[in-house]
């Protein structure tokens, strides 16, 4: 914890945009977390990743309660970052001002020579999409970010959720 907090500060210090992980696997830990939380009104935003040990089945929903503890004990809006699974998006939005996704299947998928495909708007599907040597994956990431990004903003946010355009 003292190294997140003390990494934390210098990245703000230096003018950095940051966001803090609340880095946490007990109870405890996370009582400490609310505690600096509560105190610091320079932080607005936290990260968090549910792919290693906070996106195991039987770990998430104690992550994922934590978090929204955090939320509620801050005494004001705060923002989360996520990476992983995205199907804790709509858990976190209730406790949450902004939940950013970090979204990172279309880059691989595309690295895989793999092309996104709407299945009734509700589900992707990714059939191989071979190039030829010497061939860009530019078109195909393009492709794969947009379809991506509609998938989950339609999925995880609704209508409400501004669109991301792949640059």
């Amino acid at each position: 914890m003292k190294r997140i907090a003390i990494t934390f500060e210098e990245f703000q210090r230096e003018g950095l945009s940051c966001a803090l992980h609340p880095n946490g696997r007990t109870y405890r830990d996370f009582e400490r977390w609310s505690k600096f939380i509560a105190e610091r009104s320079e932080i607005e935003t936290l990260a968090y990743e549910f792919i290693t040990g906070s996106g195991q089945k039987l770990r998430r929903q104690f992550h994922l309660d934590r978090l929204a503890d955090l939320a509620k004990v801050s005494g004001r809006e705060l923002d989360i970052v996520v990476r992983g699974d995205p199907q804790v998006i709509p858990f976190l939005r209730q406790f949450y001002r902004r939940v950013i996704y970090i979204e990172t299947n279309a880059f691989m998928k595309t690295l895989k020579r793999q092309r996104a495909e709407r299945l009734d708007n509700n589900a992707l599907r990714w059939p191989a999409a071979p190039t030829i040597v010497g061939e860009t994956v530019d078109k195909l990431l393009i492709h794969n970010v947009e379809e991506q990004i509609a998938f989950l903003r339609a999925t995880y946010y609704g209508s409400d959720a501004p669109f991301a355009k792949a640059a």
